[in-house]
């Protein structure tokens, strides 16, 4: 985030009062875990590894959505998984 404060067009105090406001700032921490993915019915492993990278980035491209909607998205993905395996 701060990079990009760096790299806009901005007077000086307001580059600097946006970069003070980042401070406290910490990264969205992706709401599903390894575990939720497994009691969805994916046995643990690399599947399970895979499908969380793949909702993290979809979860990142959708601008963070709420925690409802990553849960119904991964259990499409376990749900298209388990289909693929048979």
């Amino acid at each position: 985030p701060r990079d990009r404060f760096l790299l806009a067009d901005v007077a000086a105090d307001e580059l600097a009062a946006a970069i003070a406001s980042l401070t406290d700032w910490q990264p969205p921490i992706l709401p599903i875990k390894g575990g939720d993915i497994v009691a969805l019915g994916l046995r643990p492993g690399p599947r399970v590894a895979a499908l969380l990278a793949r909702l993290r980035r979809e979860w990142i491209a959708a601008d963070f959505p709420e925690a409802d909607w990553l849960r119904e998205r991964a259990a499409l993905l376990v749900a298209q998984a388990l289909r693929d395996r048979k």
